[in-house]
């Protein structure tokens, strides 16, 4: 496998991880499952025949309530996703989840030339509905100079009430507390600001809450 292929299909399966973890999933019943997987993705990759994961988390009703979506082939600036350098998990209440897939989206059913390559069987999923709620840019495209790019979606179910400590000042942020989640030093910056264009101190929002190495963000951030 292509050095740089390894490269993208390790920082792939690494957002998939943290993923993984934080909700205890069981992506991989073992390390032998995870490099099938590995060698899968990179011969996709290497075959420039994907275009993109995703990881989907399901509710007791079979419907998307939580998405991890990695796409590949995007050639961003590696700026999306605003302030974080690490990758972004979705806090969402872990009783919504019940269940989860993995879906992995060819540009073409041309396998012809490598499907002897690959440790599975691949077939098609259908596709299940998501609940409404709010997809947003994270920092794949930062974490991999601008080769993929991804998103998060998160059903209104995991909007959270901010309540805001720390104005957003001159530099574009500020900070808020969450009182059911018993958070403080939410970070909140400019860009994600959904209607208001300033906060005031005590102030009342509703967002959708990431975590990142170095704390907690908000996103999609509006007034109550």
């Amino acid at each position: 496998m292509p050095a740089q292929v390894r490269l993208e299909t390790e920082k792939a399966i690494h957002t998939l991880t943290l993923v993984d973890r934080a909700y205890a999933l069981g992506i991989w019943r073992s390390p032998e499952e995870k490099r099938k997987w590995l060698n899968d993705v990179g011969v996709f990759l290497a075959f420039n025949n994907l275009k993109r994961i995703s990881l989907e988390l399901l509710g007791a009703d079979k419907t998307v309530v939580a998405e991890v979506k990695i796409n590949f082939g995007q050639h961003a600036d590696g700026k999306a996703g605003g302030l974080s350098s690490g990758t972004e998990v979705p806090v969402i209440d872990k009783r919504l989840v019940t269940s989860h897939r993995v879906l992995v989206q060819n540009k073409n059913g041309n396998a012809a030339q490598y499907e002897h390559l690959l440790k599975f069987n691949w077939s098609p999923a259908e596709a299940l509905r998501r609940r409404q709620g709010d997809e947003f840019a994270n920092s794949q495209a930062r974490k991999t100079g601008g080769r993929q790019t991804g998103s998060i979606f998160a059903s209104k179910d995991s909007r959270h009430t901010l309540v805001v400590t720390r104005p957003i000042g001159t530099k574009g942020f500020g900070f808020a507390d969450c009182p059911a989640l018993g958070l403080t030093g939410v970070l909140l910056h400019i860009r994600h600001l959904r209607g208001p264009s300033a906060l005031r101190l005590g102030q009342r929002l509703t967002a959708q809450i990431v975590q990142i190495p170095q704390g907690i963000q908000a996103r999609e951030v509006r007034a109550v």
